[in-house]
């Protein structure tokens, strides 16, 4: 057995996501589950759009 993340429903909150993986995400797999939420321009995920685009 391999110690896994397992990361379930974020609903485009990809700040939480980047979260986890900095702090365990270096040194364990992890598989996101279901959708990140995106998709349905809420204001989260048009800001990380906006802010990536920079």
């Amino acid at each position: 057995m391999i110690p896994t993340i397992v990361i379930g429903d974020l609903h485009a909150d990809l700040a939480a996501y980047r979260s986890v993986i900095r702090r365990h995400g270096a040194r364990l797999p992890s598989i996101q589950v279901g959708d990140f939420g995106i998709g349905h321009f809420s204001g989260r995920e048009v800001a990380e759009v906006l802010r990536r685009d920079r």
